[in-house]
């Protein structure tokens, strides 16, 4: 492990699919730009992120697979998003 902090910033796509963000404490899960299409999670990484997790964007009264844990919520344009850790059970190959 690296002795060097970086916060890394990671896009995630609002589309129902799994994707990956750096294992590292989050810092932050907000949108940009107005855009309710990708979510944007900063992590703080020790080793330019060699370890990831699988989380995936769910909307507010949508159905959440268990266990899984909250990294943070985030608002655009009136909508607003929750990203999770997922099982890795759920990350499709």
């Amino acid at each position: 492990m690296s002795n060097v902090k970086r916060v890394l910033k990671w896009a995630v796509p609002v589309d129902d699919q799994v994707h990956h963000i750096g294992h590292g404490n989050v810092v932050r899960v907000a949108c940009q730009h107005n855009d309710p299409e990708t979510v944007y999670v900063w992590t703080e990484e020790y080793d330019e992120a060699a370890v990831t997790r699988p989380v995936q964007v769910f909307g507010t009264g949508h159905v959440i697979p268990q266990p899984s844990r909250h990294v943070g919520s985030a608002d655009a344009l009136g909508l607003v998003w929750h990203v999770y850790a997922v099982p890795a059970a759920e990350v499709q190959p």
